[in-house]
């Protein structure tokens, strides 16, 4: 027997790297939260006030900043500790809790607290709530998974059919139609949910919703072999299922999202900064000594604790600047090709996709992916999700026009049309034809469609 060897690459993520992924992904507020109960839990953390003084040139001595290293360290016991220490006593800050009390003055049931609270009421492990969690805070006001969902299994680094399990469990909750990923699946999960078991409903949902601004409920029936009264039946069920299951039915939770980025105008460019003067700012407590009481010799455990606790405030310090840095280069890169956007508005956004900006960035493509996540910016023309700068060019249009600009553009055209004769997906096509914008027919019920705007004969409204 011969025994071969083969060398592979693999990489190894370690526990402080993962940690350094989900930084990234965490909003602001999200964040905030985060540090907060990292300066509860670990003593060698302290905050920076704002009004503090610099330190001393004995303090800074005593921590050099180039102690602030990623990665494990040999602690100097002869310098971070000294024998007779005691992590007794409770080491809290107070202020942060008042702090949260103060930003909710009154408890309002939202869409994530009403799908949480079903979800604790499922048996699952703890892996599968994790993943549920996750995916209920990506569901949109409008009851929509606003994130792909192999996007949230890459980032969670779970198994897509893991994902895809706990996102069938959500779509069975309260209210019908909720975690669809498109107008089709939210009617359908409305039709199983209410026990509509009319097949004609489902076919014409399923396959023909399409056509229904462009067949008569004659030329459908001709189609499904069917009688006009039959299909002129199945269209009032259609009729009563909504397309944006969860609006204004819970306490919006806008009060909460305020945005990470902001973007103003300075002269003739525009600046980018980081919203972030809430964060708690962390170093490493110089006066810990003074924090613990002594209490007799320090054990192994002790020292293994404060070693812990020290390599963990050590790399925290360092993760938080790295965030910074990238989000600040992430959203100044994205800004300088969507100038455009800046002047003008929506409807100018240009194509882009991810892999320029990570290009120019110099970081993965996934990494861009974490940093534009439930994500908003602040600018001139509005607060907008960071991810929806992204959009690639639609076929049959002019150079520079992205999926973004065009659903904007249809948006706005349905808007501003007469509720009493609302445009069929033909008129659509007509309107944007004036903009010297080329699409079929189907295209735009396609993108009619994502927007979760139904067809025109249900849009219709009769006098007040």
């Amino acid at each position: 027997m011969k025994a071969d060897l083969e060398s592979s690459l693999l990489l190894k993520l370690t526990p402080q790297f993962i940690q350094a992924l989900k930084l990234l992904q965490y909003s602001t507020l999200k964040l905030e939260q985060v540090l907060r109960q990292e300066l509860a839990t670990n003593p060698l953390l302290e905050e920076v006030e704002e009004a503090e003084e610099e330190p001393s040139e004995e303090e800074a001595e005593e921590e050099p900043e180039e102690e602030l290293e990623l990665g494990e360290e040999e602690v100097d016991w002869e310098k971070f500790l000294e024998e007779g220490f005691d992590f007794g006593g409770p080491q809290e800050p107070k202020a942060p809790e008042e702090e949260v009390k103060a930003r909710v003055p009154v408890y309002q049931e939202t869409l994530y607290d009403h799908l949480l609270s079903q979800l604790r009421l499922k048996d699952l492990s703890k892996e599968e709530f994790e993943i549920g969690e996750f995916i209920i805070g990506n569901i949109d006001d409008e009851g929509y998974l606003s994130y792909p969902l192999e996007g949230i299994a890459a980032i969670l680094q779970k198994p897509l059919e893991k994902c895809q399990k706990l996102l069938s469990i959500i779509q069975t909750f309260d209210p019908p139609g909720v975690g669809a990923r498109d107008l089709r699946e939210c009617l359908l999960i409305q039709v199983k949910e209410l026990g509509i078991s009319d097949e004609l409903v489902k076919k014409i949902i399923g396959e023909y919703l399409h056509l229904l601004d462009r067949k008569t409920p004659t030329q459908l029936a001709k189609k499904l072999k069917v009688t006009p009264e039959e299909v002129q039946k199945a269209l009032e069920k259609i009729s009563r299922l909504s397309p944006k299951p969860a609006s204004g039915e819970f306490a919006s939770p806008a009060a909460e999202i305020y945005p990470d980025i902001i973007v103003k105008k300075v002269g003739d460019d525009y600046e980018v900064f980081l919203n972030d003067g809430n964060l708690p700012k962390l170093r490493i407590n110089r006066k810990y000594k003074e924090l613990l009481q002594k209490s007799g010799p320090a054990s192994e455990e002790t020292k293994r604790y404060v070693e812990e606790k020290l390599n963990s405030a050590r790399w925290l310090v360092k993760a938080l600047q790295q965030r910074r840095n990238t989000m600040l280069n992430v959203a100044k890169s994205i800004m300088r090709r969507q100038r455009d956007f800046l002047e003008k508005g929506p409807s100018a956004l240009k194509p882009l996709v991810m892999g320029e900006v990570a290009n120019e960035v110099g970081v993965h493509l996934s990494t861009i992916s974490r940093v534009v996540n439930d994500k908003w910016v602040q600018t001139p023309q509005g607060i907008f999700e960071l991810r929806s700068f992204f959009g690639r060019k639609v076929e049959g249009t002019e150079e520079g026009v992205s999926t973004q600009s065009l659903l904007e553009l249809i948006k706005k055209i349905i808007e501003e049309e007469d509720p009493a004769h609302p445009l069929n997906d033909n008129a659509i096509v007509a309107e944007l034809k004036k903009r010297g914008i080329n699409l079929a027919r189907r295209t735009v019920a396609k993108y009619r469609e994502q927007l979760k705007i139904l067809p025109a004969r249900f849009r219709m409204k009769i006098g007040g």
